[in-house]
């Protein structure tokens, strides 16, 4: 992996948020100071798109056959999105936390998640406000750091680092290679539309949200990142990376690295 739509102003009719442990921030307006940037773009995307939902299906499923997470296993689901990803894990697991920077994403994830007593949700814009005693086996952070600055990819893995469990996993997908082209990016949507049987009227539902999508990658472009550069920071957070086969997403030429605690000397 990497910001309330102008309907969160009538939250006294909205669902009711679910009854579980809840630590993240409220939803408050939005002010960003970057109208054509992707913080903009994340406050103002629905979920109504079926897409959205099968990307979620086609990540949990690679995921399930690359890896199955321990039932016991304490997993955090950073940049949750939606929360169609935590949606579908959390009955194979004890406990989900989710967190993403998105106070829209926040607010729908709560939503499409009621009812699932085992997900939690975080509080993780303050580096301070997590416990030390709070440590994950599995840290799933998917189509996320691309967003990012590697700057801020750098921070973060660091922050990562220090809330894995002995033995945990970082498992970061969707690192786009720097000799990728853009356009497999528009062959891998239209082949998972076809392959999941919603090509001609998804895509056209879709189109206004992707063109969209295409105009803020115009001005904002993804991240970019090499394998040694991948290796260089994760060492600077004592981690070892491996990567996986096959990236999780349908985007099968992006990357999908695996960073876990480097054994002491």
């Amino acid at each position: 992996m990497v910001d309330v739509p102008a309907t969160h102003s009538h939250e006294s009719q909205a669902p009711e948020i679910p009854k579980c442990w809840f630590l993240a921030p409220g939803v408050t307006e939005h002010t960003s100071d970057e109208p054509c940037g992707w913080k903009a773009y994340w406050e103002e995307l629905s979920d109504n798109q079926r897409i959205f939902r099968e990307q979620s299906d086609e990540y949990v499923r690679n995921l399930e056959s690359a890896m199955v997470p321990d039932r016991g296993a304490r997993v955090l689901d950073f940049g949750c999105g939606f929360g169609f990803v935590a949606e579908m894990l959390a009955p194979q697991l004890a406990e989900l936390f989710l967190w993403d920077s998105s106070a829209n994403m926040r607010c729908r994830a709560r939503l499409n998640v009621a009812g699932r007593q085992n997900i939690r949700f975080l509080d993780l814009s303050d580096p301070k406000s997590l416990s030390p005693d709070m440590q994950f086996d599995l840290i799933l952070v998917n189509s996320v750091v691309q967003y990012m600055t590697l700057e801020e990819f750098s921070a973060w893995l660091l922050r990562w680092r220090n809330m894995l469990a002995p033995g945990g996993r970082i498992v970061v997908s969707d690192l786009i290679p720097t000799d990728y082209p853009a356009l497999w990016d528009i062959v891998d949507l239209l082949r998972l539309s076809a392959r999941r049987g919603f090509l001609v009227r998804a895509m056209w539902q879709a189109f206004s949200e992707i063109w969209r999508y295409w105009g803020v990658r115009r001005v904002r472009p993804l991240s970019r990142v090499r394998r040694e550069d991948l290796s260089q920071r994760g060492k600077d957070a004592s981690l070892t990376v491996s990567y996986l086969p096959a990236n999780l997403t349908h985007f099968k030429k992006r990357l999908t690295a695996v960073f876990t605690q480097a054994e002491a000397h």
